[in-house]
């Protein structure tokens, strides 16, 4: 079971490509956010679900961070009293995490995802405040101390055409900084040019190159893009690997008490008719509400189980219809999973203890980060 509160709408940045729409100030109620909590709670105890996930999000959450510390503490009692496990997540874009949150966000053993698209001057190509001013150095210096405080950093990377050509450069340096899990979320409402495309694709030579080269040194770290795939191939399945709310698996609350599919759908939660409904006691997830029907074009390709085009959020910004997989979708995952496929054949063969005891290991965890994840 996964829950994402929207905690607000507000942001203090101007992202190029945020999903979320506009910044505005409204934030989320305290009986909101419980009522969501006690829903999530039920839910997993009455489907037998041993853990409840707990993603914070916005907007930038740490700008409603007294609800923030609020409503984590609340889900982390609930979920001690029913004796449920509950792991906490938050997605920030960094520039707020200073001593106070950072100790407070270690207590509550929070998993803090922080978006990074490149070195200082890569970073700052998108991600400015509103008055156009550059985050890279603060955000740069926020991860170094967040390594250094928590327990479980990771760092997420949107892949857009104004910082592709830096990509293999931005995965290697943060693998050298000591981030052990790496989100790539491809910018898909992006128009890719064909040129941009090979950019991209030489991009992804290198990360996989980088990938394999982690391992052999014993300093792996965890990559969405690859990880997902390998996973499927080897064990058929995996949780959260394609992460698409619309199987019922998750839920978003929006400030104003609509509920969604994911944190992803939210938006601006203007429009009504896009919600699953207003969180109430009596509330539950429509079963008329699933993950898109697999296209009849999808229907005979060899890559269609292990591809991300079912996540509707995907489709919907790839294409304009939650139902279908753009061009460029469609000529990513045909790009991405050979790769992956590549890079697990070559470390399967050279017995790297590390790939083995990652993915044949039946216990082991693959990734808490699926391959659709916030553009926070």
């Amino acid at each position: 079971m996964r829950l994402t509160l929207n905690l607000t709408h507000a942001c203090n940045l101007g992202c190029d490509y945020c999903f979320a729409g506009a910044a505005r100030r409204e934030q989320m109620s305290s009986a909101t956010g419980r009522r969501a909590i006690d829903w999530a709670v039920g839910r997993a105890l009455a489907t037998r679900d041993p853990q409840l996930d707990v993603s914070m999000m916005g907007g930038e959450p740490l700008l409603a961070f007294d609800r923030f510390d609020e409503l984590a503490s609340y889900a982390r009692s609930q979920g001690e009293r029913e004796g449920l496990a509950v792991r906490l997540q938050s997605t920030t874009n960094g520039t707020l995490l200073d001593e106070h949150r950072l100790d407070r966000l270690a207590e509550l053993g929070t998993h803090v995802a922080i978006s990074i698209d490149g070195v200082p001057e890569v970073h700052d190509r998108t991600r400015r405040t509103h008055a156009g001013r550059g985050t890279g150095d603060t955000v740069w210096a926020t991860l170094d101390r967040a390594l250094a405080r928590l327990a479980s950093v990771s760092v997420v990377v949107v892949v857009s055409p104004a910082t592709v050509d830096a990509l293999d450069a931005t995965v290697r340096v943060l693998a050298d900084r000591g981030v052990r899990r790496i989100v790539l979320n491809p910018d898909w409402s992006a128009a890719w040019t064909p040129a941009q495309c090979e950019v991209w694709r030489a991009a992804y030579d290198g990360v996989s190159a980088e990938y394999v080269a982690a391992y052999r040194r014993g300093t792996p770290f965890g990559l969405n893009l690859f990880d997902a795939p390998i996973a499927l191939r080897i064990r058929g399945t995996v949780d959260a690997v394609h992460g698409c709310g619309f199987d019922g698996g998750d839920v978003a609350v929006a400030p104003s008490g609509r509920v969604y599919g994911c944190g992803r759908a939210v938006g601006e939660d203007r429009d009504a008719s896009s919600a699953l409904g207003v969180l109430t006691e009596a509330f539950d997830v429509p079963a008329s509400h699933r993950t898109p029907p697999i296209p009849d074009a999808c229907l005979a390709c060899a890559l269609r189980p292990r591809c991300a085009s079912r996540c509707a959020c995907v489709n919907r910004e790839s294409s304009g219809d939650a139902t279908i997989p753009g061009d460029v979708l469609c000529w990513h995952e045909r790009m991405v999973i050979p790769l992956a496929d590549a890079a697990a054949t070559t470390l399967y063969r050279e017995r790297n203890a590390a790939f083995l005891d990652r993915f044949y290991t039946p216990a082991t965890e693959v990734s808490h980060a699926t391959r659709s994840c916030s553009l926070v």
